[in-house]
C-alpha cells in the first residue's frame, strides 16, 4: 500500500512565500496509489533532489518518476523504463532495491567534484535478486535542485566535448571519430545537457531565508541552483517524442566477475549453474537473495554495498 500528497505546485514558483501563506489555509488529501493488474510496491523512495517527486520500483521491474504537484498517480509517470539489466537476467531473477545516485541537497553543496561523480549523481543504481547492479542515467526530476559544484563540473565537460569537436582535423579523423561509442556517447551528452541543466533560463539560484542578522552570501562553491527542464514525458508533445525516442535513460550493468553459487541451499557449488557475485558465502548465507543496495561513497572511488536477505553485507 502506497499513498501521496499531491502538493501545489505554486509551493515551488518564484516568490513562493506569499504564496506558501496562502496554501497554509488549503487543506490537502492523501491519495492511495494502487499498482494495476496483479503488480505491488517493491519501493518507493522520495529524490534527494526534489520535494515533489519519487521514485517507484514495481514488481513487474518497471521503475518510474512521479512528480506529485502535477498528479499522485502511477498511470501518469514524468518518466518509465523497465529494468531489464540488460537482458542478462536469469529465470526468477528479479529486481529487488534502487537507490538515488546523490546524497540530500544541503550535503552535495559543499563537496568538490569532478564530471563523473557529477554524472554519477544523475543516475539511479538497480540491485537484483542475484547480486546484479546496474545504472540508468540521466534521470533528473522536472524541477530539481542542484549545487553549483555539480552544474560546473557538468559544464566542464560539455565544454571539453565542445572543444574536442573545434580542435579536431576533418575529413579522416572526423569519420573515425564518428565511428567512436565514447565520442559518440560524449556528443550526446553534452546535447542533452544544453537541452536541459545548461539550457539559458533553465535555473535560477536558490535563495535561503531571511538572516535575522546581517549575512553574507555564501561563497559560489557552497550556492544551489533550481533547475527545471522539459525533456520528459510532461514537457509538451514533441519533447515526450524527443524523450521516448533519444533520451530515454541509458542502462549500464556493471560488469564484475562471477563465480558458480546456489541459491537453494547446496553447498555443492561446483554443480549449480548460477553464477553469483564472489564473496565467502556460508551455506546459509547461499540460501539468501540480495534485497538491498546504498551508495557509499562517490569520489574520489564509486563504493557500493549491498545486503542479502540473511544479513551478509
Amino acid at each position: 500500500c502506497c499513498a501521496a500528497v499531491a502538493l501545489p505546485e505554486e509551493l515551488y514558483a518564484e516568490g513562493g512565500a506569499g504564496a506558501r501563506s496562502e496554501l497554509d489555509l488549503q487543506e490537502l488529501q492523501a491519495v492511495p496509489m494502487a499498482p494495476s493488474g496483479s503488480g505491488s510496491f517493491v519501493k518507493v523512495l522520495w529524490h534527494p533532489l526534489s520535494d515533489a517527486h519519487v521514485g517507484v520500483l514495481l514488481s513487474d521491474g518497471t521503475w518510474q518518476l512521479l512528480n506529485l504537484s502535477r498528479r499522485a498517480s502511477l498511470a501518469d509517470p514524468e518518466m518509465y523504463f523497465p529494468v531489464t539489466f540488460a537482458g542478462s537476467m536469469d529465470p526468477g531473477e528479479t529486481v529487488t532495491d534502487f537507490v538515488f545516485c546523490c546524497g540530500p541537497q544541503g550535503s552535495m553543496a559543499s563537496v568538490p567534484m569532478d564530471s563523473e561523480a557529477a554524472w554519477l549523481s544523475l543516475s539511479v543504481l538497480f540491485l537484483s535478486s542475484k547480486g546484479r547492479l546496474s545504472v540508468r542515467n540521466p534521470v533528473v526530476p522536472s524541477l530539481a535542485v542542484l549545487p553549483s559544484t555539480a552544474l560546473q563540473a557538468l559544464a566542464g565537460s560539455s565544454v571539453a566535448s565542445a572543444s574536442s569537436r573545434s580542435t579536431s582535423r576533418p575529413s579522416e579523423s572526423d569519420a573515425q571519430d564518428a565511428q567512436d561509442p565514447e565520442h559518440e556517447r560524449a556528443e550526446k551528452a553534452s546535447e542533452w545537457l544544453q537541452a536541459t541543466l545548461l539550457r539559458s533560463g533553465a535555473r535560477r539560484e536558490l535563495k535561503v531565508a531571511a538572516c535575522q542578522e546581517p549575512c553574507q552570501d555564501p561563497p559560489l562553491s557552497n550556492r544551489c541552483f533550481v533547475v527545471r527542464h522539459r525533456l520528459h514525458l510532461h514537457g509538451g508533445e514533441v519533447e515526450a517524442d524527443a524523450y521516448r525516442q533519444r533520451w530515454l535513460p541509458r542502462e549500464q550493468v556493471l560488469i564484475e566477475e562471477r563465480e558458480p553459487g546456489s541459491s537453494d541451499g547446496d553447498v555443492r557449488a561446483h554443480e549449480s549453474t548460477e553464477m553469483q557475485p564472489p564473496s565467502p558465502r556460508s551455506p546459509r548465507h547461499l540460501r539468501s537473495s540480495y534485497c538491498s543496495v546504498q551508495l557509499v561513497s562517490h569520489s574520489p572511488v564509486a563504493v557500493v554495498a549491498r545486503a542479502t536477505t540473511s544479513g551478509l553485507v
